[in-house]
């Protein structure tokens, strides 16, 4: 939604050269398809959203910044409608736009590019997905720079984007290019760095492997400096610690998350204190029945005692369950 806000936003800053009554009217309709999209009353929002590309291509033409911001909106609404082809057809609009005029290579292009890319993953184009999120990479770096914070978003979409085609490798790579840019653009204790944590290991979580964390975790500690400190009470990032229980107790799972078919996992958030117990738990992905006993048992478990520098320290954790339908 906060893209569809965005670019409804510069669609009516934008409406500059039309005469007045155009220009209320195309900014009428913009507001109407952002209300109808926020109430969820999609057939009401794609009939404004339609007649509001209608009238930017009466007004400014097929190849103004405003008619790509129209198809972009229109795109959004079709997605969220589920209506893929339509949803990605009006945001290929939209990009080939951006395409036609190199003075149109912004940040609005970099959303388009990255808005079409989300819809051709969920209407089954991952080859096409991953050419534009790679569009919106380059895109960045020749605008704005191989450091710039407007390279951030790419970056980790296009990780989520592998995580979830499974091509672990492929995605902590650019997770770790997303630190970095995180770090430099965001801060050390920026909130953009928990969001690619906890992104990571809820798409990971299923198939987790000690060799690949621990590849990955030496490539954080680069990025960090060693230890790695959690910005909100000084403990050291110990990733996933399921390995370093003394004792790991087992959720109850219970019957109507069996007969509903409920499984997955569960990635569980934990703070261990010096003494190896568990005084935060909080599951950061999955269904609310296995969130919420998943944290009860997490809460149950003991660790063996963490030292740095012979002083006992404290840890940031994930523990992962995971539960067979």
């Amino acid at each position: 939604m906060k893209k569809l806000l965005i670019t409804i936003i510069l669609l009516s800053a934008g409406i500059v050269h039309a005469q007045t009554d155009e220009k209320d009217t195309l900014r009428q309709l913009s507001q109407n398809a952002l209300s109808a999209y926020q109430n969820q009353k999609l057939d009401e929002a794609i009939k404004f959203g339609q007649q509001a590309v209608d009238l930017s291509l009466k007004i400014f033409g097929k190849n103004s910044l405003d008619t790509a911001v129209a198809y972009t909106n229109l795109g959004v609404i079709y997605r969220e409608k589920k209506k893929f082809k339509e949803s990605i057809e009006n945001l290929q609009k939209a990009v080939e736009v951006y395409e036609s005029d190199q003075s149109l290579k912004n940040k609005d292009q970099l959303t388009a590019y990255e808005t079409l890319a989300y819809s051709q993953v969920l209407g089954g184009k991952e080859a096409e997905a991953e050419i534009n999120y790679l569009k919106a990479i380059k895109v960045a770096e020749e605008k704005f720079g191989k450091e710039s914070k407007e390279l951030f978003s790419p970056t980790f979409n296009l990780g989520n984007f592998y995580a979830r085609n499974k091509k672990f490798d492929e995605a902590d790579d650019f997770y770790l290019k997303s630190y970095a840019l995180a770090i430099k653009n965001f801060g050390k204790e920026a909130e953009q760095l928990t969001e690619i944590e906890d992104t990571r290991i809820c798409l990971t979580a299923g198939v987790f492997s000690p060799e690949r964390e621990k590849v990955f975790y030496e490539g954080k500690k680069k990025l960090f400096g060693e230890p790695i400190f959690k910005q909100k009470n000084s403990s050291i990032d110990g990733g996933v610690v399921n390995g370093k229980a003394k004792f790991l107790e087992k959720p109850n799972y219970p019957l109507r998350a069996k007969l509903e078919g409920l499984g997955g996992s569960i990635a569980v958030r934990v703070v261990i204190d010096e003494q190896g117990n568990i005084t935060e738990a909080k599951a950061i992905c999955g269904h609310p029945i296995l969130r919420k006993i998943s944290e009860e048992a997490a809460r149950k478990s003991n660790f063996f005692p963490t030292k740095l520098d012979g002083k006992l320290v404290s840890v940031n954790g994930i523990i992962v369950y995971n539960y067979v339908r």
